[in-house]
């Protein structure tokens, strides 16, 4: 049986029932027995069709889906990546370069405390980062891995020694 166009407004309007398709009800919609929309689901195959219907809207939800994950993710990044911008900027005025070529404190953090709560700050940042992009967690944090605490005792001495020269000079 060659699809008229009334065939295919059936087909249309049963798929659009959704869940509660009835055959019965869309013969009475479109005056013909329910034997006859019977005959039209058949020849036209009209299960099949639904079901590939179903499977083409079922991949573009995904498609939007997966691009709006991939947007806010990257919309994400974006932020932290401004966020980390002044992170960084601090971090690197901490331990300079003397004239005398020996690293010197400059510090602009009142304690250690203060010190290691900006590390942590950054490596959360840059943990949330990567995580946005794939990576496992647990490879950034072996990837950062700094705290007051991993620092070598020179370094610990270098930075402590420059706040208490800082407390000094206020004094």
């Amino acid at each position: 049986m060659r699809e008229t166009k009334e065939h295919t407004d059936a087909f249309n309007e049963y798929y659009l029932m959704g869940d509660g398709r009835s055959l019965k009800l869309l013969a009475c919609n479109h005056d013909v027995t329910e034997q006859t929309m019977k005959r039209w689901s058949i020849a036209h195959n009209w299960q099949d069709r639904i079901e590939i219907r179903d499977i083409e809207a079922s991949k573009k939800l995904i498609e939007q889906v997966d691009k709006a994950v991939v947007n806010t993710r990257a919309d994400y990044r974006k932020d932290i990546r401004l966020t980390l911008q002044p992170v960084k900027a601090a971090l690197n005025t901490v331990i300079v370069k003397g004239e005398d070529g020996k690293p010197q404190v400059n510090i602009k953090i009142e304690t250690a405390k203060d010190f290691s709560l900006m590390v942590g700050a950054l490596e959360k940042l840059v943990k949330l980062d990567m995580g946005l992009m794939g990576e496992p967690v647990e490879a950034v944090a072996v990837q950062v891995g700094i705290g007051v605490g991993e620092l070598s005792d020179a370094e610990q001495q270098i930075i402590f020694a420059g706040i208490a020269r800082r407390r000094r000079d206020r004094s």
